[in-house]
């Protein structure tokens, strides 16, 4: 699946002239986009503008070049299982971005509950 998105981001949108990237990554596929932030920096950094991830693996701080901490911080949300109400914020977190709830506490639903803040 990595391997897939890379070749994608590769051969696709590296070499198209996108400048406002919207990414949405479900559960495994936070690993892709992770894959795709270590593979492809200045592109990936430069490309995409708002990150959303649903109930997903998120790169550890440590994992992540110091460069970048500042668009995670800003820039990312990870919107996580929870019986807390949509957005609200969740603590006890180890990753570099904001973490709230995706207003349902079932993995499977988490992205379409939390589409009316993920909307960009």
């Amino acid at each position: 699946m990595q391997n897939h998105a890379s070749t994608v981001w590769c051969q696709y949108v590296d070499k198209s002239s996108f400048k406002n990237l919207l990414v949405l990554a479900h559960s495994a596929g936070g690993g892709c986009v992770s894959r795709l932030m270590m593979d492809f920096p200045e592109s990936f950094f430069g490309k995409v503008k708002q990150l959303a991830y649903t109930d997903s693996w998120v790169i550890d701080k440590s994992e992540l070049p110091k460069e970048y901490h500042r668009f995670m911080e800003e820039r990312a949300v990870h919107y996580v299982a929870s019986s807390l109400p949509l957005g609200s914020q969740e603590s006890g977190s180890t990753t570099i971005c904001q973490h709230v709830s995706a207003g349902h506490s079932k993995h499977e639903y988490t992205t379409g509950k939390a589409w009316p803040m993920i909307m960009f």
